[in-house]
């Protein structure tokens, strides 16, 4: 099966006319592990400036496995690009996160990186990390990789 999907994202992006950074504003979904058993969920709106540099406004949901922890975060970054070509973009994530943890208020300082594969006009997937310290929340330190998709509106 993941050969199958494999194969098939290989040949869409083989064989589609897409471009990297066409149109203006972008829909985010992504999900993915947070390191020490924590996962992320995060709900975007991508807004394009020059260059093919972006803005990025985000809602995420942590939760923790084991220790029944949650948080909700509203998060803003810029993301300059760092390399580009045609169906494909490395981009460098700057940013914060202000949100709770039902208990306390969190606030935090990220950076990462973000890559970006066209896979047909106005669909792209998004492979990211972030990496950044939480102020007065239990896991101070955190290393997320999220994988997802970024739809055209």
């Amino acid at each position: 099966m993941k050969k199958t999907v494999f194969i098939l994202i290989l040949f869409i992006t083989a064989f589609s006319n897409a471009r990297s950074q066409e149109g203006c504003t972008y829909l985010l979904l992504k999900a993915g592990p947070v390191y020490e058993s924590a996962w992320t969920g995060t709900v975007g709106v991508d807004l394009n400036t020059k260059y093919h540099n972006s803005a990025e406004l985000s809602f995420s949901y942590y939760k923790a496995d084991q220790k029944s922890y949650d948080n909700l975060l509203v998060g803003m970054f810029y993301k300059p690009v760092l390399a580009r070509s045609r169906n494909t973009t490395f981009k460098f994530r700057l940013g914060s996160h202000i949100g709770t943890d039902n208990s306390d208020f969190i606030l935090s300082a990220l950076g990462g990186i973000e890559f970006l594969q066209s896979l047909a006009p106005g669909f792209d997937l998004i492979i990211s990390n972030t990496s950044g310290y939480y102020f007065w929340a239990r896991n101070h330190w955190r290393v997320s990789a999220e994988f997802g998709f970024r739809i055209s509106l």
